[in-house]
């Protein structure tokens, strides 16, 4: 990182939590501070909503998923919408009409306060460790990566959110929040575009689609029945949609952001806002992925994303064995660039057979590819037990370090901490609430 990242990085940083602190001091009562006046309009409630679901694991993970499996991914979020419909037509009328602060309170008023405090204690239990997971995930991704000192680095961010968060309330949360996907959606979009470019001139994204689709990176859809399979549209629409009508509906971490509504249809425009972009959103993010993925294709990558995986390797007695297993990646390298080329020649030649045969081709090589990975995986483990062999959250962070310029690096560190920062404020925003009420 040079000195324009590190301005970028601090500037932005600091920006939130200045603007954050600035436009939001005051609270004059317990409704101004826990439901900010309910003066929230929809598009604030649905990037806050967007913003707490979207943490950095989300931007530093999903790229690396989408690399690896492809865009299936998204199907995990198609009960999302269904969700969104039900919480609009029965959870938030209900929420304002009892003019409740939290969702357990809901709770002692159907059957009575061991209830409510049961359900208060768990959420604090579960949603406390989820908050320091929050930031101590990427934390440990960063300073693996960066060789930043984790205790700081977890220090840092949490004094950061702990400032707007205290000073402003709920209010400062939203605000800060909407600033924040902004900067995270505004950054994404750079690094897609910057990928576009770095392509070979004559690759236009038409051709990165079909070249990404020959190595079944955008298989999106699986009506597959089978219950072994992780994601299908099936699991998306039964299993996703519970799982978003629990998190979105009872959390408090989210209840709280459309509670501070200015009115019920307010409430209700956000979370449909957040109904309909959340998965386009998602899809985005994987769709960078397998743009990376396709950058790869014409680039050398690490037969590991993961730096300290490499280091253990290197300084044990399976070193000479991961050599061969890395001379073997660059063979397979090679032959993945006479594979794709051929690819992209039979796709100008429009010949659907020789299209066929370099898809096939495609295939087999990304299979050899795979098969020297795991080979390469099962040597780390060896090496030692405690390094993280599964690299897909370090694979974005890794392009992002050795091809981004100057300044862009800066910016999305800033967005990877940023969606961090976003998350933990709404989980400790919530915490406070349901400790104090």
């Amino acid at each position: 990182m040079g000195n324009l990242d590190w301005f970028v990085l601090s500037g932005t940083l600091l920006f939130i939590v200045i603007y954050g602190v600035w436009k939001t001091k005051g609270s004059k009562n317990v409704s101004d501070y826990v439901l900010g006046g309910n003066q929230a309009r929809w598009w604030t409630i649905g990037l806050s909503v967007m913003a707490t679901q979207a943490s950095a694991i989300t931007f530093l993970s999903t790229p690396g998923q989408a690399f690896h499996d492809g865009m299936g991914f998204v199907q995990f979020y198609f009960g999302l919408p269904l969700a969104m419909i039900v919480i609009c037509m029965v959870f938030v009328p209900l929420y304002h009409k009892l003019k409740v602060y939290t969702a357990y309170e809901f709770l002692e008023r159907r059957f009575d306060l061991k209830t409510r405090s049961l359900a208060a204690i768990l959420f604090l239990i579960q949603r406390g460790l989820a908050a320091g997971i929050t930031i101590y995930a990427p934390s440990i991704i960063l300073s693996a990566v960066l060789g930043w000192d984790l205790l700081t680095l977890n220090i840092i961010i949490g004094i950061l959110v702990i400032i707007y968060t205290v000073s402003g309330g709920t209010k400062a949360v939203s605000v800060t929040q909407k600033q924040q996907m902004i900067i995270i959606m505004t950054g994404m979009f750079i690094a897609f575009f910057f990928i576009l470019g770095a392509l070979p001139p004559e690759l236009t994204f038409s051709n990165a689609l079909k070249i990404a689709g020959a190595s079944e990176k955008l298989n999106i859809l699986d009506f597959d029945l089978n219950t072994s399979s992780r994601y299908t549209f099936w699991s998306g629409i039964t299993g996703g949609f519970f799982l978003a009508l629990a998190y979105f509906g009872t959390d408090q971490s989210q209840v709280q952001r459309y509670l501070s509504g200015k009115s019920v249809r307010e409430s209700q425009l956000g979370l449909i806002f957040n109904g309909i972009f959340k998965i386009p959103m998602q899809f985005f993010i994987l769709l960078v992925g397998v743009m990376v993925f396709v950058f790869y294709q014409y680039n050398p990558s690490p037969i590991n994303f993961n730096p300290a995986a490499r280091i253990a390797v290197e300084n044990s007695e399976f070193s000479e064995d991961y050599q061969e297993l890395e001379d073997r990646h660059r063979e397979i390298e090679t032959e993945k660039l006479m594979a794709q080329d051929k690819f992209y020649a039979a796709l100008k030649l429009k010949e659907y057979a020789a299209t066929v045969e370099a898809k096939q081709q495609i295939l087999e090589v990304n299979q050899k590819e795979r098969v020297n990975r795991e080979r390469a995986k099962l040597l780390i483990a060896q090496a030692d037990d405690l390094v993280q062999t599964n690299d897909k959250d370090y694979v974005f962070i890794h392009f992002i370090l050795n091809n981004l310029p100057k300044g862009l690096i800066g910016l999305l560190l800033a967005v990877i901490l940023s969606a961090a920062m976003s998350s933990t404020a709404s989980e400790l925003n919530a915490l406070g609430t349901i400790t104090a009420l």
